[in-house]
């Protein structure tokens, strides 16, 4: 069972321990941040199991299921052979297919050393497949956000994508963004926690309201799955197109 982070933060008591505690140097960078600024923000990750997180919304009732993107023909295997042709998979007879699983061969074959933007460039499809650009939602990339701390701008964050719907965000992140992913930054953990806490102080700011916030991310090496394989792909695939109903409701 995949697992997921579940993350708290209570904005009003954040400022409150900053207000008590102003001699604490927080850092302003959102890839910098390390554990002690998440213990002044009163932040914390907590381990939460798959159906905490993603909405239990059977199969059968999902709307608009991308099945056509599993195709159970490709795996790994076959993305990284060099004779492999995609244009021969009579599954892929839409040109959006092939697209998609043309740049998922790219990603496949070349995963060291290889530029960011190619991976950037698979990620965005991925949640164009699932529908995360479709009115109400909208994908938005490498969107500066800002940490608000006694009503001055704090702490800097720039999310790879975000997907907004009003004033919810969410906020996918693509492991080479990652600046630290030393133990002492929880692998990544800090700077994801940050980059949440900005993009969900900026929406209190616009609603105008000081409450409560219960934000989820995913850093799991061990619970990852491959998009590669046909078993990854549909969990994948899945759970995005089960949190996008979920957040059309």
């Amino acid at each position: 069972m995949p697992a997921f982070a579940k993350f708290f933060s209570t904005l009003k008591g954040s400022r409150e321990i900053v207000r008590s505690r102003p001699n604490h140097d927080l850092t302003i960078q959102a890839y910098k941040f390390n554990e002690d600024d998440l213990n002044v923000l009163k932040v914390r990750f907590q381990l939460a199991a798959e159906d905490h997180v993603i909405s239990n919304i059977p199969n059968e009732k999902i709307e608009e299921f991308p099945e056509k993107y599993f195709c159970p023909k490709v795996n790994r295997k076959m993305l990284i052979d060099e004779d492999f042709d995609i244009r021969k998979i009579s599954n892929f007879s839409d040109s959006p297919i092939r697209t998609f699983f043309r740049k998922m061969q790219i990603v496949t074959r070349n995963p060291l050393g290889m530029p960011e933007s190619r991976t950037d460039d698979l990620v965005a499809d991925l949640l164009r497949v699932v529908k995360m650009n479709d009115d109400p939602l909208m994908i938005a990339q490498h969107l500066p956000r800002k940490l608000y701390i006694l009503n001055e701008p704090y702490v800097s964050a720039e999310p790879e994508f975000v997907v907004t719907k009003g004033v919810i965000s969410m906020v996918f992140v693509e492991d080479k963004t990652l600046e630290n992913t030393n133990r002492l930054c929880a692998y990544g953990e800090m700077q994801i926690a940050a980059e949440l806490l900005a993009c969900e102080n900026d929406n209190v700011r616009e609603d105008s309201k000081i409450t409560d916030q219960v934000l989820f991310g995913e850093n799991d090496k061990k619970s990852g799955l491959d998009l590669a394989h046909p078993d990854g792909r549909r969990k994948v695939l899945t759970a995005l197109a089960k949190i996008r109903q979920y957040l059309l409701k």
